[in-house]
């Protein structure tokens, strides 16, 4: 008896991944985006399991490098305040 390659989570987590880099346009493109929004009429044919979830994109954001330096940069560059300049240098620096 034959399972299903999305019964396997890390199956699935890889498929929806690339799933979805396909269709968005990349892994920097996706990264730049707050949400992932399906609900316009383009896909309307997208299936439910390859769809990711907000907390997916976060995961995917905070496993890049670029992004994660860029994001304590900018941090830094915008703080308003002593401990948020300091707390993004230390991660930063991890």
């Amino acid at each position: 008896m034959g399972t299903s390659i999305i019964s396997d989570r890390w199956c699935l987590s890889s498929i929806q991944i690339q799933w979805n880099l396909e269709n968005f346009g990349g892994f920097q493109e996706l990264i730049k985006w707050e949400d992932i929004k399906y609900d316009d009429d383009s896909m309307i044919n997208f299936v439910d399991e390859l769809k990711l979830s907000s907390y997916d994109l976060n995961a995917i954001k905070s496993s890049c490098i670029s992004f994660c330096i860029r994001k304590y940069l900018n941090t830094i560059q915008n703080g308003t305040s002593h401990k948020i300049v300091i707390e993004s240098v230390d991660y930063l620096t991890l």
